[in-house]
């Protein structure tokens, strides 16, 4: 399984570090703390992107 730094994740989804912190925050995307770090699980940042439609660019991305 593969993590996301959450600097990654944003580049990913193409939105800033604090939106990721927003969403896991409100429990939009899962996140895990490892080593005191939040990290974003694979499965969950794809989830998010389905859910939300993002276009298929992004999707690709992630795998």
């Amino acid at each position: 399984m593969q993590f996301y730094r959450v600097k990654v994740a944003a580049e990913i989804l193409d939105v800033s570090p604090a939106t990721v912190y927003r969403e896991v925050g409100a429990g939009a995307l899962t996140a895990l703390r490892i080593r005191g770090a939040v990290r974003i699980p694979e499965a969950s940042l794809l989830a998010y992107v389905r859910e939300r439609e993002i276009p298929s660019g992004v999707a690709s991305a992630v795998t």
